[in-house]
């Protein structure tokens, strides 16, 4: 966990920047009023002391005249200290003078390195996210291209009456599959799965229906052996069972007595370069032809109902995954 204030780190670094300027700014400005404010005083100093003492003694002459060429003499060297001195001020006044550009363009030049590098930092995180996704697009299509694609084409056999091994009683339908692998790659551990369910007001759409079942199968995905070679085709079927009890409270309360029966489910392999398990859904509607060969719904109080012919109304929904 970093340790700097939450208020520093949402502090603008150009902000950052213009305080360390202005911060070196005033610092040299006050170190050179500092300098002249002190060869100014030394001047006045010297200066002052330089001034011939008054003597109270106006009648003494001769005594005077020597006091005042001593005096002369002892001024002159003063003066000669004090133009040193403050030549010597003046040459660190400018010396400060000096080293605050000097030290303003070395910090200009720092600053302007530091966004520099910032920026080329932007580049190259750009570069290399670039690189990446390119990277990215070039396996998920070289994995397109190489891995096995599966179709699938269902139909329905003919209806029959049964009862189930714990005694429910329905009628069992017959969803077979033709099965072709259209890709460059072995479709391996493949299996063949469908389930058949009544539509009704408030209940799942076909195709929430068959995407809650084909990821249910996705979790629960065996080994099996089944393959399928590129250009290859292969069968599969499955039985699926609607109890009469359902058919019945599907019936109830309508005037029209009508049925929705829908067929779902998947084909599901593993390809050898992709990860997971991948499907070829399907979902389909069960209709009925009359003598005309019209298409009409299922009707379960007509006594032959079973007896015309039932099938998957195309195209249906497929998707591959």
């Amino acid at each position: 966990m970093s340790n700097h204030h939450p208020v520093l780190r949402q502090f603008p670094v150009w902000k950052i920047m213009a305080l360390l300027v202005l911060g070196l700014l005033l610092s040299n400005v006050a170190s050179a009023q500092t300098l002249k404010s002190q060869s100014q005083t030394l001047v006045s100093q010297q200066t002052q002391s330089t001034k011939p003492p008054v003597t109270e003694d106006r009648f003494k002459p001769t005594a005077q005249t020597q006091v005042i060429g001593q005096d002369q003499q002892q001024t002159d060297k003063p003066d000669s200290y004090a133009s040193r001195n403050l030549d010597a001020q003046e040459s660190m006044v400018k010396w400060a003078k000096r080293n605050y550009f000097t030290s303003l363009m070395g910090l200009i030049l720092s600053a302007g390195g530091l966004f520099a590098l910032l920026y080329s930092l932007r580049l190259n995180n750009k570069a290399t996210n670039a690189a990446q996704n390119a990277v990215l697009v070039a396996r998920e299509t070289n994995e397109a291209q190489s891995r096995a694609w599966v179709s699938v084409e269902c139909r329905l056999g003919k209806p029959t009456r049964g009862k189930t091994h714990l005694g429910v009683e329905g009628i069992y339908f017959n969803v077979e599959s033709t099965s072709r692998n259209h890709g460059h790659s072995p479709a391996t551990s493949v299996s063949f799965h469908a389930e058949i369910a009544l539509l009704g007001p408030g209940s799942p759409s076909m195709e929430e229906r068959m995407a809650d079942y084909c990821d249910t199968i996705i979790k629960h995905a065996g080994h099996e052996a089944e393959a399928i070679f590129p250009e290859a085709i292969k069968l599969f079927n499955q039985m699926v069972f609607i109890p009469n009890a359902d058919i019945e409270a599907a019936l109830e309360g309508k005037d029209f007595k009508m049925i929705t029966p829908v067929v779902y489910g998947c084909l599901s392999y593993k390809s050898p370069y992709t990860k997971g398990i991948r499907q070829t859904r399907f979902a389909y509607t069960l209709v009925s032809f009359n003598e005309n060969a019209q298409a009409i719904v299922l009707m379960p109080d007509k006594p032959n109902w079973l007896d015309l012919p039932i099938c998957l109304a195309g195209p249906g929904t497929i998707i591959a995954k």
